[in-house]
């Protein structure tokens, strides 16, 4: 099994593609054409599964770990409990904002986009300072025995989107993204 902070890595790489899948369905929305529900949908329910039950429990636990070890190290992850709730909020409104677009309430096309433009913005800046600044913090100031216990008390839980599962809600979602990911690395 991969570290825990290669592990994490790989969720924000994994989830920065999402992001660009939702991107180009808003670009759609924006454009006035109908982006595909299905992986609206599928992106909507992901965003409320997987970070707040795997991927952010995670990095809590390595923070506690880090901040034991060394708490100046920790310093630049102050606030990250807040964040990641912060995050989780953003995502229950992008997906009540996906579920009254859905239902046809009267809800105003520029207050969809608004709602997913926010959330996208969030999660791309939340990914780039942990990135940036805890990951780096961890990575300089866990030992291999802290890494070693934080990897082995991991949940195993198979990212229901990136994994090996084959989830029915997902299946489209995952193809849009290997295909568009397939044609840009041909165009590159």
């Amino acid at each position: 099994m991969a570290n825990v902070l290669s592990i994490l890595r790989q969720d924000h790489k994994n989830m920065s593609r999402l992001l660009d899948a939702l991107e180009r369905q808003i670009e759609i929305f924006d454009a006035g054409g109908h982006p595909d529900l299905d992986i609206v949908l599928a992106i909507a329910g992901y965003v409320l599964e997987y970070p707040d039950r795997f991927h952010h429990p995670v990095e809590d636990m390595v923070l506690d770990v880090l901040r034991q070890r060394d708490a100046a190290a920790a310093q630049p992850a102050a606030g990250l409990e807040r964040e990641h709730q912060r995050i989780g909020q953003l995502a229950r409104d992008f997906n009540l904002a996906v579920e009254a677009w859905i239902s046809e309430e009267p809800a105003r096309r520029a207050d969809f986009l608004d709602t997913a433009r926010s959330f996208v913005t969030a999660m791309r800046d939340h990914i780039a300072h942990e990135d940036r600044e805890f990951f780096p913090a961890a990575e300089a100031a866990l030992t291999a025995e802290d890494l070693d216990r934080l990897t082995d008390s991991v949940p195993r839980l198979d990212d229901p989107l990136f994994g090996t599962a084959d989830r029915d809600s997902y299946v489209r979602l995952r193809q849009n993204i290997l295909n568009w990911s397939a044609d840009e690395a041909a165009s590159s």
